[in-house]
């Protein structure tokens, strides 16, 4: 084998190994481009979802916004309650208070006019039976004494027997 086939075979496997290496370029440019494509509209996805997430997280800060001015406004008004309450609070403690002192006053009163109706019903009572009572009773008595003796005198004690007047009849 002489040099010049060997310089022939050498530069044909030299051009086969180009051709080879080419073809694995443009393979790896067509794979280069094919990739850059997916990236691309993968980014583009991406681009879009982030779009859509920033927009909605826009949204829920807007509301978050809105809640936080209601929640404010809920703040201020349960503020304005809190004071009404303690007010209120205070007003029916010093309602209570003099509630309390009035019915101590009532029931004080209640019980002087009580007591002085049950002395006045004592006094009343006593009064009766010793002005009035006790000389009906002796009226009673001399009437019943008069009717004995009056019966006795004018014949009834004749007829009642030998043993003399019951004793019923000497009540004087």
């Amino acid at each position: 084998m002489n040099a010049e086939t060997l310089l022939i075979i050498f530069v044909g496997v030299t051009a086969l190994a180009v051709l080879i290496q080419g073809f694995f370029a443009w393979r790896l440019l067509h794979s280069s481009k094919a990739l850059i494509g997916q990236i691309t509209r993968s980014s583009q996805e991406l681009e879009y979802e982030a779009k859509e997430i920033t927009g909605q997280l826009q949204d829920v800060a807007n509301s978050l916004t809105s809640l936080k001015n209601i929640s404010v406004a809920i703040q201020a008004r349960t503020e304005e309650i809190d004071e009404m309450f303690q007010e209120r609070t205070a007003d029916v403690d010093e309602l209570i208070s003099k509630l309390v002192d009035l019915g101590g006053q009532q029931a004080e009163k209640i019980d002087e006019v009580v007591s002085d109706t049950v002395t006045k019903f004592e006094q009343t009572t006593e009064l009766i039976q010793q002005d009035i009572l006790k000389p009906v009773v002796e009226i009673s008595s001399l009437i019943k004494g008069l009717r004995q003796g009056l019966e006795y005198l004018f014949g009834r004690g004749k007829k009642e027997g030998a043993s003399g007047p019951k004793s019923d009849d000497l009540f004087i």
